[in-house]
């Protein structure tokens, strides 16, 4: 059951579903473009390698989570300890070319 108030009017609807799906729109930040990165067409940051995805066009910048487009909580925890691991090697001067 899901319960909605309508504050306009003081008025509390309830419906019975089967099934709810909570969803979130996103959208990149409008400053992306002010960060000095290759945005993707849609305004997320761009991360050209597919064998580095978290490595972006910005020298020692690394991406992780929503800031490379719409994520679930395990991918962005999955690529941030990726982007922790590039950035220590990049610190380092091991990171791969």
């Amino acid at each position: 059951m899901t319960r909605t108030e309508l504050e306009p009017v003081g008025r509390v609807l309830e419906n019975e579903h089967d099934m709810v799906i909570l969803a979130q729109g996103i959208i990149p930040h409008p400053d992306m473009a002010g960060l000095g990165m290759d945005l993707e067409h849609d305004g997320f940051v761009s991360c050209p390698d597919p064998l580095a995805p978290t490595r972006s066009s910005g020298e020692g910048v690394f991406v992780a989570g929503c800031a490379a487009g719409p994520k679930d909580i395990v991918d962005s925890i999955v690529e941030a300890g990726a982007a922790a691991s590039e950035a220590g090697s990049y610190l380092a001067g091991t990171q791969a070319k």
